[in-house]
């Protein structure tokens, strides 16, 4: 910051191929990285692998997310292949894992759940919430984001810890680009006098907010 330019180190943590990382808010000298069949959590000041995951031939990278403490779900396969060729569709009983970082070392939870087309996962260890948003509309992509498909959304709120649900299935309406927070879910619409909502997700409390495009329009 006193120089007022980016600082950048590079090292070898003998983890070959990653393809993602994400940090750590609770340890700022670690990051979780992704590399094929091995999640590994790094020391970027040590530079060495504080803790590593395998990702077995029975199960499959499903999606990553940085939101808000980074992590990645697997799935349980549906072929013979090592990675998923197709996704697990309304199986009941179908298997989640989330793998995280915490406390310098990787956890997993597991949950027997029905994966449709899955659109977001959001954590926050501080406040034990794992948040979902899927869909029954589309088609499946791992680089998909929560507005990719904006139909027949359904946003699910877990426990990490015990992966009860916290509140009851949220069914988000249609058409309107979605940001979520732990506590509150907002909704903008396609209107040229302007539209929104905003959903308080522990009470339900609702909030539209109208015509505030209007002072702008000639």
């Amino acid at each position: 910051m006193t120089t007022k330019s980016w600082q950048f180190t590079s090292f070898n943590p003998g983890v070959g191929g990653i393809s993602w990382i994400s940090p750590l808010h609770d340890q700022s000298n670690q990051i979780l990285a992704f590399s094929g069949t091995q999640i590994s959590l790094i020391d970027t000041v040590t530079k060495n692998v504080l803790s590593t995951y395998r990702i077995d031939r029975l199960h499959s990278f499903l999606k990553s997310s940085k939101i808000y403490d980074g992590h990645i779900l697997l799935t349980n396969l549906v072929s013979a292949s090592p990675w998923v060729s197709e996704r697990i569709d309304n199986q009941a009983g179908s298997e989640l894992t989330i793998v995280y970082a915490q406390g310098s070392q990787i956890h997993t939870r597991v949950i027997q759940y029905q994966i449709q087309n899955l659109l977001s996962s959001r954590l926050n260890l501080g406040n034990d919430t794992w948040s979902l948003i899927e869909s029954s509309q589309g088609d499946f992509d791992t680089d998909g984001g929560i507005n990719s498909t904006k139909s027949a959304r359904v946003l699910q709120r877990f426990s990490l810890s015990t992966l009860l649900a916290k509140t009851s299935n949220f069914s988000i309406p249609d058409a309107g680009d979605v940001e979520l927070t732990d506590a509150h879910l907002f909704e903008l619409f396609p209107s040229r006098l302007g539209y929104a909502t905003n959903t308080t997700l522990n009470s339900g409390d609702h909030v539209t907010l109208e015509m505030f495009n209007k002072p702008y329009m000639k």
